[in-house]
């Protein structure tokens, strides 16, 4: 589980990471703005909608439902942290951005949709 420490709650299928400059891993939070986080940071895809202050859970390895950045991710892509919405996945360059996972399949800007995701921490 991690503790929300951004100070709002933090909604379902949304990408979690280390708050920048924190050194307890078990603290996240989320850049409402841009979540353009190294993979490294990320923690992974809440559940469930997390109030701030509170402890819930994420999914780091396996299949997760994700909303994705515009301009949405494409079938059979690699993703990565989006830039645009904070806690998105949008499709990652290889050699470039910080892979999360794989996206099965295509998933419209702003919309939800399944990817598989392995963080290692």
């Amino acid at each position: 589980g991690v503790k929300n420490v951004s100070g709002s709650a933090i909604p379902a299928n949304t990408l979690v990471a280390i708050e920048d400059g924190s050194l307890n891993g078990g603290y996240v939070a989320i850049a409402p703005g841009a979540l353009s986080t190294a993979a490294a940071r990320c923690r992974g895809v809440t559940i469930g909608e997390i109030p701030a202050g509170f402890c819930g859970f994420v999914v780091a390895e396996g299949l997760v439902t994700v909303i994705a950045d515009g301009p949405g991710v494409t079938a059979n892509q690699a993703v990565a942290p989006g830039t645009t919405v904070g806690g998105t996945v949008r499709v990652a360059t290889i050699g470039t951005h910080s892979e999360l996972g794989f996206s099965p399949n295509t998933i419209a800007s702003a919309a939800t949709g399944k990817v598989f995701v392995r963080l290692a921490w």
